[in-house]
C-alpha cells in the first residue's frame, strides 16, 4: 500500500506549459475512447511526441496516472502511452525501460488488485509508482530476483514476465491470506518461476540466495544486513526505507553493491507501507515513531516529534494541541503539484530544530511541532495550531528552499552507517 507521499519531484515548470498539455491530454482521453483499437498506439505515440514539445516529462506523468485511473471504464487500457513516456527526474535511461514496458502490456493489472466484487485489495500499490520502482531497479532476463512485500502478486508477475524462464522471483509477505491469494493468482496464469512464501522480509530469503536483485515493497527502519549478505556482487537493491528518526519519513533507496558492500547511489521520493514482523491492519497509524495519538470520532491524530521524544507529557500535549488545530492555505499553493514532496525531502535533509511529522486523519505532513505550537505541511494546505511560533518557523524554512531553487531529491545525497540490524541512511545535500 503506497503512503500518500509525492514521487520524483521535479523543477518547476511554466504553468502555461502545464496547462497546455493537460488540455491536450484531456482531448486524448476523449480520443481513446473513439478511435479504433489498431489505431490507439499510433495516436498515443503521435500525441507523446507533440507534449513533449509542450510539457515536461512530469506534467504528463501526472496526467497520465490520471488518465490510468480513468482506464478502467475506459475500453482499452491506456499502457501505450506509459511506454512512450520520457524519463522520470533523476533516472537514466537503462536497458529495463523497455522490459517493463512490455511487461506491463502483457500483465492485466486490474486482475490481480481487484477482488471478485470490484473493489481494490487495500495491499495495492498504484500501478505508475510500481512501474517507476522497476526502472530503477534494472531487471533483465535470467536474473533470481527477490520481492519484498507481495502484496496483490502484481509486481511479482511483472518480475516474472521480466526475467523469463531463466530467472526466478521469490516473493515474500508477513499475511498468509495475501501469499495464498498471489500463488493463485500466478498458478492461474502458468508462471512457473515465481514462488510465494509466508515470512518476515527482513530476514531475506537463504533458500534462493544469491540474488541479481532485490526490491521492497515496504519499508524497513534500515537495510537490512541480510539483504547485502543474499546478494551477488554488482547487485541492486531498490526499497523504501527510513531517513530520520520520524514517522513516515522514508524515501526509496537505490544501493549498488560493490565488493560485497552496500554504496547508496540515490533517493527518490516515495515509500510504502512499514515491514512489520505482524500484519498491520491500522493502516493510518505509523508503526514506528510514533510518541502520541489521539482516536478521535473523525479520525486518528498522532505526531511524531523528536524533540519531545524524551518526555510523554509534552508529546500528549503537542498531539491535542494538533486536534485542536486548524487548515489554512498552502504557503505552495499554485506551485508545481510536486513541490510538496521536494519541500518534505529539503526538510529531512536539514534536519532543522523541531522537524515533526503529524497526521490528521487519512491526511499526514511534515513541519515543526513544539510543545505550544505546531505547523505541518500536508499535500493539500497547511496544518497550524497553537501560538504562531512553529508556523513562522515552518514559513521561514519554505523561503529558504525557495531561495536555493526549490532543490527536489536529485539534489540529495544518501549516505549509509552500519548498525546493528542493518545500514541507517542519512540524506545530506549535495
Amino acid at each position: 500500500m503506497t503512503i500518500p507521499m509525492a514521487c520524483d519531484a521535479p523543477a518547476p515548470v511554466s504553468r502555461g506549459r502545464c496547462a497546455l498539455a493537460w488540455v491536450i491530454t484531456g482531448a486524448a482521453a476523449v480520443a481513446v475512447r473513439s478511435v479504433r483499437f489498431h489505431r490507439i498506439e499510433r495516436f498515443a505515440r503521435w500525441l507523446m511526441r507533440l507534449t513533449r514539445r509542450s510539457a515536461g516529462a512530469v506534467e504528463i506523468e501526472i496526467m497520465l496516472a490520471t488518465i490510468d485511473r480513468a482506464g478502467r471504464w475506459l475500453p482499452v487500457r491506456v499502457a501505450c502511452l506509459e511506454r512512450s513516456l520520457a524519463v522520470a527526474p533523476g533516472d537514466t535511461m537503462t536497458a529495463s525501460y523497455p522490459l517493463v514496458a512490455q511487461a506491463a502490456d502483457l500483465i492485466d493489472y486490474d486482475s490481480y488488485v481487484l477482488e471478485p466484487d470490484g473493489s481494490m485489495l487495500p495491499q495495492s500499490s498504484a500501478r505508475s509508482g510500481i512501474l517507476r520502482m522497476l526502472r530503477l531497479l534494472e531487471v533483465e532476463p535470467g536474473m533470481r530476483v527477490l520481492e519484498v512485500g507481495a502484496g496483490s502478486g502484481y509486481t511479482s508477475a511483472l518480475l516474472g514476465q521480466i526475467v523469463g524462464e531463466r530467472g526466478t522471483v521469490t516473493s515474500l509477505d508477513v499475511a498468509h491470506h495475501l501469499v495464498a491469494r498471489a500463488a493463485r493468482k500466478h498458478a492461474e496464469r502458468g508462471a512457473r518461476n515465481v514462488a510465494v512464501y509466508p515470512a518476515d522480509g527482513f530476514g531475506g530469503w537463504e533458500t534462493g540466495a544469491p540474488y541479481d536483485r532485490i526490491i521492497g515493497w515496504t519499508t524497513p527502519h534500515v537495510l537490512p544486513h541480510s539483504w547485502v549478505r543474499q546478494v551477488r556482487d554488482q547487485a541492486v537493491i531498490v526499497t523504501p526505507v527510513k531517513v530520520a528518526p520520524i514517522a513516515n519519513a522514508n524515501m526509496i533507496l537505490r544501493v549498488d553493491i560493490q565488493h560485497r558492500r552496500p554504496i547508496a547511489r540515490d533517493v527518490h521520493l516515495g515509500g510504502y507501507i512499514e515491514m512489520h514482523a505482524e500484519v498491520i491492519t491500522d493502516f493510518p497509524v505509523p508503526v514506528r515513531y510514533l510518541d502520541g495519538l489521539l482516536r478521535l470520532p473523525q479520525g486518528v491524530v498522532w505526531v511524531s516529534a523528536p524533540e519531545l521524544r524524551a518526555q510523554p507529557d509534552l508529546t500528549d500535549r503537542a498531539v491535542r494541541l494538533i486536534a485542536t488545530g486548524r487548515a489554512v492555505a498552502s504557503p505552495l499553493a499554485g506551485k508545481h503539484p510536486r513541490a510538496v514532496g521536494a519541500c518534505h525531502a529539503y526538510l529531512l535533509a536539514s534536519r532543522p530544530e523541531g522537524l515533526a511529522s503529524a497526521g490528521i486523519g487519512d491526511h499526514w505532513g511534515l513541519g515543526v511541532v513544539h510543545s505550544d505550537s505546531a505547523a505541518v505541511l500536508r499535500h493539500t494546505d497547511l496544518h497550524v495550531a497553537g501560538t504562531a511560533g512553529a508556523e513562522d518557523q515552518l514559513c521561514a524554512l519554505l523561503s529558504e528552499w525557495e531561495d536555493a531553487g526549490r532543490p527536489d531529491h536529485t539534489s540529495l545525497e544518501p549516505h549509509l552507517t552500519a548498525g546493528p540490524d542493518g545500514f541507517g541512511v542519512n540524506l545530506k545535500r549535495r
